[in-house]
């Protein structure tokens, strides 16, 4: 019969927040604003077939550009294309109709053309500050930073009033790192702008980044007092609670971003770890499962439901849950230590030495494997070995509290030895 062996540390629980940064640019057409990512490509502008720049364009050439306008708001891409092309043949300084045509061809991914057709409006017309702002977002789509930034520097030269350039410029900066100048013009957007629920949500992110986390959870709160039926910024703020400590507040977050939007594989995840760490087991255990039910590759929500069956004494299915998470990382050096551990609370020292060492092998500075393959030597009689992956261990966590226990143990087996 195997002897069960006490081993330290436990199984860890990953809690993560994923704080995703959200630019809302909208896409003017005769239909009601459409709300999507910076990132998509997506851009605004005027599309008031009486607003056409020089050049009257014919009334051919507007009946081609109204019908681009219905396709492009029905989301029929290659159509409106085909009509705003018409348009253009029909009057070739047809402003709008170029502009229209680059909202189309950013939405469909053909940024080199959006670009082109950007550019030709502008040529035809330089006073339309919309348009250096699209084209600023096509060439972000585009990778080309430099040329977004220079657009969004000209719209903003144009009309120091318009919000939209200020966001979608923070926007940009934050993703090089420029959280300063980012955040100048995020308060520059909500201060043109109070009514932009995204500025707020993209400003508390880079708050969070410099740990000014009650002004972020005071923007978070604003956010979605402009957008209630967000279930992103219900989810982000619920993980801003949980790195507070406030569990309960993030718990109810968490929850009405599911309520929201049912399949949030994160907001189940998150919600399952707050559950973990206030002791409610069963809950953890359901909202885990959730995840995995609807994310099945989902590695650290097995991981976590293996800790919470190990904290029910359900030692089977906590090894079933590590399997899968073994099976799915193996290259992950922390589940192969969680499933060691498990091994080790069944007796199984052979199985459990194995891990560690799988560990140690993928993480050579995983100290707690190091620890726990120490005990385990320990326990199987090798002396040696046990004193020198405690040593190890006390090595890489010098200022650990349980460093001074483990000396005290090696000095015991040492004695023991002699």
């Amino acid at each position: 019969m195997k002897t069960p062996v006490r081993c330290i540390g436990g199984v860890s629980l990953v809690l993560i927040l994923l704080t995703l940064t959200v630019g809302c640019n909208g896409l003017s057409t005769e239909q009601p604003t459409v709300v999507t990512s910076a990132e998509s490509g997506a851009v605004s502008g005027s599309q008031d077939a009486d607003t056409t720049g020089p050049g009257q364009p014919s009334e051919t050439a507007q009946a081609s550009y109204r019908q681009g306008v219905g396709s492009l708001a029905r989301g029929e891409l290659r159509q409106a294309i085909i009509e705003f092309t018409d348009a253009i043949e029909e009057s070739p300084e047809y402003v709008d109709a170029y502009i229209s045509r680059g909202i189309a061809y950013a939405a469909a991914r053909s940024l080199q053309r959006a670009i082109s057709d950007y550019t030709r409006a502008i040529e035809l017309d330089p006073t339309r500050t919309e348009v250096y702002n699209n084209r600023g977002l096509a060439y972000y789509a585009a990778d080309e930073v430099d040329s977004a930034l220079a657009d969004f520097d000209r719209a903003i030269a144009l009309d120091p009033s318009y919000a939209k350039a200020y966001y979608d410029r923070g926007v940009v900066l934050a993703t090089q790192g420029r959280i300063d100048e980012a955040l100048q013009d995020y308060d520059q957007a909500i201060a043109l702008d109070p009514e932009s629920y995204a500025a707020y949500y993209n400003r508390a992110d880079l708050l969070i980044q410099r740990d000014e986390l009650d002004m972020a959870l005071d923007d978070y709160t604003r956010a979605l007092e402009l957008n209630p039926e967000a279930a992103q910024i219900y989810y982000n703020r619920g993980g801003l609670y949980a790195a507070q400590g406030d569990l309960e507040e993030a718990i109810d977050d968490f929850t009405e971003a599911i309520t929201l939007d049912p399949n949030y594989v994160e907001a189940y995840y998150n919600r399952g770890g707050a559950y973990l760490y206030l002791n409610q087991i069963t809950l953890a255990i359901e909202d885990f499962s959730q995840s995995i039910a609807l994310d099945p590759s989902f590695v650290v929500a097995y991981r976590n439901r293996g800790g919470a069956y190990v904290s029910q004494g359900d030692l089977v299915q906590a090894l079933l849950d590590f399997d899968k998470a073994v099976e799915l990382a193996p290259e992950s050096a922390e589940a192969r230590l969680e499933r060691g551990l498990v091994y080790a609370e069944m007796g199984d020292l052979e199985r459990a030495m194995d891990d560690f060492s799988e560990a140690l092998g993928l993480d050579g500075d995983l100290a707690d494997a190091y620890l726990n393959r120490g005990i385990v030597y320990a326990a199987m009689g090798e002396t040696a070995e046990a004193i020198s992956d405690l040593t190890a261990y006390c090595e890489l966590t010098p200022d650990s509290a349980r460093c001074d226990e483990v000396m005290d143990y090696i000095e015991q087996l040492k004695d023991a030895a002699q």
